[in-house]
């Protein structure tokens, strides 16, 4: 029989965390998923937005109430099998993006577009830790597993803020024939 465990399907987001590769990019996944099926079933954007708060929320709350749970569980002060804290950090670049468009095949490129700068930039900056986000990782409990990503992702949002500023959606086309070249 098995037995469910409350405290590791939320922290490892419903087993992603135990994949066999890159399990922290999986985690960061599920939020970029339901947004952009927010945006394609054009769901109004305060519910996603209220989504978002939700779920960084939820999965917040759980990195602190049973991070020092997981770090024995896991023997490690930021376990690999953890990947609710992928999901956090992802959230907040998503949170950022400039969410509107009428639903357009070219309203839908932007929107895609911006969604992969932002998960790009999020894992960058999540895998590369640049200062000062590997010293927060010593932080004590579930503070150390989720300070890391909620770093990289404030980076996240700052870094895709700029691409949004550098490429107007109506350089769309330019920006997707570029990629269609690099491609």
């Amino acid at each position: 029989m098995i037995q469910l465990n409350i405290r590791e399907v939320l922290l490892t987001v419903s087993g992603l965390g135990y994949l066999p590769v890159v399990p922290g990019t999986f985690g960061s996944l599920p939020p970029v998923l339901l947004v952009l099926v927010f945006v394609v079933l054009e769901i109004p954007v305060s519910v996603m937005y209220l989504f978002l708060v939700c779920t960084a929320l939820t999965f917040l709350i759980a990195c602190l109430s049973f991070g020092d749970w997981a770090q024995d569980r896991w023997e490690s002060d930021d376990p690999q099998a953890v990947v609710a804290d992928e999901t956090i950090g992802q959230t907040l670049p998503l949170f950022w993006l400039p969410w509107h468009g009428s639903g357009t095949e070219e309203s839908l490129l932007w929107t895609g577009f911006l969604v992969m700068i932002a998960v790009s930039a999020f894992r960058a900056f999540d895998v590369s830790k640049p200062p000062p986000l590997r010293a927060l990782e010593r932080m004590p409990g579930g503070w150390g597993i989720i300070s890391d990503d909620i770093g990289a992702g404030v980076y996240a949002a700052l870094t895709t803020g700029l691409v949004i500023r550098v490429v107007q959606p109506t350089d769309v086309d330019t920006v997707v024939a570029h990629l269609l070249r690099v491609l």
